[in-house]
């Protein structure tokens, strides 16, 4: 049979294939939307806090890698999921619950990632938000809210001896300008005695002021925050109402040529001399 004889066959039927693709096309769209949409949130946290060291530790790093691979088996037991779910007082069970999460980590990184799927966007995005949560509850560091209480209180020290520094700074560059005018050795005396005390105090405070700040940097790669927290979802991740349609069409052209060719083939009247 020659090529032009196919061509002529899609002609004459041509009809059938696009009644075809158009049939498909139409059910595929209708049943598409006819499921439920399902959303997706996701929050990102972090194992360690060495990316926020000048001089973080590959050590601290490799660590906060394989501790985030444990993390990630311990975001999946039932007292995690479970409080998550009496946190925000849902009715599910720790086992359905699981079947709409999963948690993986960020190839390379010291990254987490806890993704929830859901037909309610809200419901999503405070699921995967308490599942981190609760997941923090579960590591070494202090409750969070102890933890930033004394985390606060250091930051207000260090703003104070800092301010102590460069008033007691200031004072001693004002004295170093009197001494040019002091006309008598006892008040150049006293001046000079008052500026060794003065930076006496300064070194006192500068060694507080270290170890306040030696505080507030990160040490331990065994530490568990979230740097990213889910957002509410505004499309659906499902169903992929374009792509339904799309495979629809295709099955139905196939359909509508594989159709045309049998119809033909059945065909066996006389069409010419």
């Amino acid at each position: 049979m020659e090529l032009r004889h196919y061509f002529s066959i899609i002609w004459k039927w041509l009809w059938l294939i696009v009644l075809s693709v158009a049939v498909a096309a139409a059910f595929s769209f209708y049943a598409a939307l006819q499921q439920p949409k399902i959303y997706q949130a996701s929050t990102k946290m972090l194992v360690g806090q060495s990316i926020q060291s000048t001089n973080p530790n590959s050590q601290d790093i490799y660590t906060s890698q394989q501790l985030a691979v444990t993390y990630i088996q311990i975001a999946k037991t039932t007292p995690v999921l479970q409080g998550a779910l009496n946190a925000l007082g849902l009715t599910q069970t720790a086992e359905q619950l699981s079947q709409n999460f999963n948690a993986s980590i960020i190839q390379g990184t010291q990254l987490i990632e806890l993704r929830i799927v859901d037909t309610d966007p809200a419901r999503a995005q405070a699921l995967a938000n308490e599942l981190a949560h609760q997941l923090t509850l579960q590591g070494p560091a202090a409750p969070e809210q102890e933890q930033a209480r004394r985390r606060e209180f250091v930051r207000s020290q260090v703003d104070e001896i800092q301010r102590k520094i460069e008033e007691a700074q200031n004072a001693i560059a004002d004295l170093q300008s009197s001494i040019q005018v002091t006309s008598t050795a006892r008040d150049l005396a006293d001046k000079q005695q008052q500026i060794t005390a003065l930076q006496v105090q300064i070194n006192q405070w500068q060694t507080s002021y270290a170890n306040l700040l030696a505080f507030l940097a990160p040490q331990s790669p065994n530490y568990l925050s979230v740097i990213e927290p889910a957002q509410l979802p505004r499309e659906p991740i499902a169903p992929n109402v374009p792509l339904i349609v799309l495979l629809a069409m295709s099955l139905g052209l196939m359909l509508g040529v594989g159709g045309a060719f049998v119809l033909e083939h059945l065909d066996d009247t006389l069409k010419s001399s």
